[in-house]
């Protein structure tokens, strides 16, 4: 599945069950995929991310459109990374086994069918003839393509809106990935923040994760953090074991040891993330001559403020699955947004 760059509003890609009383959900970011130059003709291979034309200097989507997670210098510099190939992740038979992986970090590894894959290339091939970018093309398809309206932005996304079209909408997927028979993919576009201070506040009976205190006093790169990865989450009661393995897999990106090392609290904390960095620059150097890179080094360090911002993600997105239940009440679901180098 090709996926590529960023968009002014938030797309969840959700998916349920096609049953009365059963509901899966898969969400995750936007507009699938953007080439900024004329791409060749033949098909994308299936989890290619492509951005044919280096040396953007300018956004690639209209001007009017807002986008909350990057600035304009993030938004030239995913504009200008090279291609990615994303592994593709085989398709469990039901929806309790996508719970897993989703929930681990592995939902944008779920792939279309071939079938689907032509007609996703078909549509980004009359778009390219007609000069139109992804961000352009769908915000005119939400009526979101006026100016921003700011002053009306809400302080949180959350059930509150579930039915206020300004600030969300829901749609099933136009080009699906496989998925299981019982589930369904739908998404989510949200024309306002995922996340913002507002989250990390205990709602009604709420209670807050241990290091909560730490998350409040250091607000700002954690909802950095949380915008530069891959976030998830589910309404289904997740077994212990399944507790364990959460953001296991957790999606490292080109910024991932810079937001991280943002996020230390303490001598012990600012040891591990320089060996941590120390680790990885030397994967890179085995990679960048010829050899076999060994992570093992690196796998071996205890991270405990990327633990803490796992735990401040899953915590700061909670509003988020709060509205889908408002949507699809006494439904099972399982969602997630995309990193945005990958969208």
């Amino acid at each position: 599945m090709a996926f590529k760059l960023l968009s002014a509003f938030v797309a969840l890609l959700f998916v349920f069950d096609r049953s009365l009383d059963v509901q899966a959900a898969l969400a995750r970011h936007p507009s699938q995929v953007l080439n900024v130059a004329p791409a060749a003709e033949e098909a994308i291979p299936a989890g290619t991310v492509r951005m044919q034309a280096l040396g953007i200097t300018k956004r690639p989507f209209g001007d009017h459109i807002k986008v909350h997670d990057a600035d304009e210098d993030k938004i030239l510099e995913i504009a200008n990374t090279p291609d990615m190939q994303l592994p593709s992740y085989e398709v469990p038979k039901t929806f309790d086994g996508l719970l897993s992986p989703v929930m681990q970090g592995n939902g944008v590894l779920f792939q279309r069918e071939s079938k689907v894959q032509l007609k996703w290339h078909k549509f980004q091939t009359e778009l390219r003839k007609k000069g139109i970018s992804y961000e352009d093309h769908y915000a005119k398809q939400l009526k979101w393509d006026g100016p921003y309206p700011a002053n009306k932005e809400p302080a949180m996304i959350d059930e509150r809106q579930v039915k206020n079209e300004d600030w969300v909408k829901f749609e099933r997927a136009q080009f699906p990935v496989k998925l299981p028979e019982d589930t369904e993919h739908v998404i989510a576009w949200l024309r306002a923040p995922l996340t913002t201070k507002e989250c990390f506040k205990p709602v009604g009976k709420e209670i807050p994760p241990s290091d909560h205190e730490i998350f409040m006093a250091n607000l700002k790169p954690y909802i950095e953090f949380i915008n530069g990865h891959d976030v998830f989450g589910t309404n289904v009661d997740m077994k212990d074991e399944d507790k364990l393995q959460f953001a296991k897999d957790l999606m490292e990106v080109n910024d991932s040891l810079d937001l991280q090392e943002k996020l230390v609290h303490g001598e012990q904390e600012e040891k591990a993330a320089k060996a941590y960095r120390d680790a990885k620059n030397l994967e890179n150097e085995q990679l960048l001559a010829g050899l076999e890179a060994d992570n093992s080094a690196a796998e071996k360090i205890d991270l405990p403020h990327v633990e803490r911002a796992k735990e401040a993600m899953l915590w700061a997105v909670q509003n988020i699955t709060r509205m889908i239940e408002a949507k699809y009440p006494g439904r099972r679901f399982v969602w997630f947004r995309v990193n945005r180098w990958i969208r």
